[in-house]
């Protein structure tokens, strides 16, 4: 159901400020159990949209917004011809405990028509496990769906890529710099494993109930234990650690803060205490406008959400397209990698924040998308137009390789070629240019 109240009510302030006027704000309600939550669509490319649906008894529909607004940069950074939503369940929590099943089917059947269309691809978040988005898309009439990628682990592998290269802009590596995760769930964890691989040193996680610091690092593989055991209480069970409070954490003197819980943990109430030289998300929007510029004015480097935990979407994309664990990783390693040092030696070089450069490419990406979707990117005009442009070798490789993605063509000799094509249209081809002369 439309509600233009709730929009007015609570678009009031941030939402207008930022210029935030998203194509469609839904509240999702139910005979039985009356409001259930928020859809909201931010952009659609290609008549689509995607994100993934969360659920928490405090959701806003500010939150729901701004993380779908958060969806759409991502997948345009990527030049993925998909637009960006999201959606959050809002059911009290004793609620949901008693009847989880029957809510989330409401919600699936609520969400039927944007679903069962296409018009919104709903994934995973937080506090939605894959079995819960198979309850909501049976709700919605949907057949039940295996995942095809650890969506967590690609997401945190982009996220310690950009770290990699955030800490080589200060002269420094993975090894031994010290780090802070807040948020010890799918992506944190993913996080912490993979740092610890490369000899970074884990001083703190939080969850829900609480935090836990130690300078000299926290054994990794222990934590992972004892969460398996106490699950998000394991940090009162944790006693070779300093106890924290959850805000207390954010304001820890390390390298590298990485968020991967809430919305805006880190605001202009708390920007100006922040000590950590670097913030690289796993979550999305964990830190509020306002606040970002108090941590640029004061030196403390932040990379955008939307690139740094970009993982999950390409990985998706990578994988539906047939390509395989090995490539996706060899491209977030190379490409990825390489996209992130372009913007942050672009933002160093015009003195302005990495979230200035990289929407801006977000931005021409999608209405480049935008136009190329208008024109018409099937039939023989486009294939003419392409042959004039590109000339006919290249176009023709651009042809097998669509083929080969759309899974119409399974050679294995295509393979590579799809994969160098998919190379070459990741990034915004200004960005492309640059990376190619870096690489030199």
């Amino acid at each position: 159901m439309l509600n233009d109240a709730i929009f007015e009510k609570e678009s009031r302030g941030h939402m207008q400020a930022d210029g935030l006027c998203p194509q469609l704000i839904c509240e999702v309600r139910d005979e039985e159990f009356g409001k259930l939550g928020y859809v909201v669509i931010d952009r659609t490319l290609g008549n689509a949209a995607i994100g993934g649906i969360r659920q928490a008894p405090d959701v806003t529909v500010e939150e729901v917004a701004y993380l779908a607004r958060a969806m759409t940069l991502k997948c345009s950074f990527l030049k993925l011809w998909i637009g960006g939503a999201k959606a959050g369940i809002t059911v009290p929590e004793p609620l949901i405990t008693v009847k989880r099943r029957e809510v989330l089917a409401a919600f699936g059947r609520g969400l039927g028509p944007l679903l069962r269309t296409g018009i919104y691809v709903a994934g995973e978040d937080l506090g939605i496990s894959p079995e819960d988005l198979n309850i909501i898309r049976e709700g919605a009439g949907l057949p039940k769906v295996t995942t095809r990628t650890d969506s967590p682990y690609y997401t945190a592998l982009t996220v310690v890529e950009a770290m990699r290269q955030v800490l080589k802009t200060r002269g420094s590596s993975l090894t031994d710099s010290t780090v802070a995760i807040e948020g010890f769930g799918r992506v944190g964890s993913s996080v912490a494993v993979l740092l610890a691989g490369h000899g970074a040193r884990i001083v703190a996680v939080s969850t829900r109930e609480g935090a836990i610091y130690n300078p000299k690092g926290l054994d990794v593989e222990q934590l992972i234990a004892l969460r398996n055991l106490h699950g998000d209480h394991f940090v009162t069970e944790h006693r070779a650690a300093e106890k924290l409070g959850l805000a207390d954490l954010l304001l820890l003197d390390v390298d590298v803060l990485v968020p991967c819980a809430r919305p805006w943990t880190i605001s202009a109430a708390n920007a100006a205490q922040v000590r950590a030289k670097a913030i690289v998300p796993g979550a999305n929007i964990p830190v509020t406008p306002s606040a970002e510029q108090v941590l640029f004015d004061r030196g403390i480097l932040y990379l955008p959400d939307f690139v740094a935990n970009c993982g999950g979407v390409l990985a998706a994309s990578l994988a539906a397209s047939g390509f395989h664990h090995e490539d996706i990783e060899s491209i977030i390693h190379r490409e990825f990698a390489l996209a992130v040092s372009c913007v942050l030696q672009k933002a160093k070089m015009r003195s302005v924040t990495p979230s200035d450069v990289a929407k801006e490419i977000a931005w021409r990406n999608f209405h480049q998308t935008e136009r190329q979707a208008a024109r018409g990117r099937h039939g023989i005009g486009h294939t003419l137009r392409k042959l004039m442009t590109n000339g006919t070798r290249a176009s023709l490789k651009r042809a097998v390789s669509h083929a080969y993605r759309r899974g119409l063509l399974r050679w294995n000799w295509l393979h590579n070629l799809a994969l160098t094509d998919i190379r070459e249209t990741l990034f915004d081809e200004e960005l492309l240019t640059q990376l190619k002369g870096m690489d030199r």
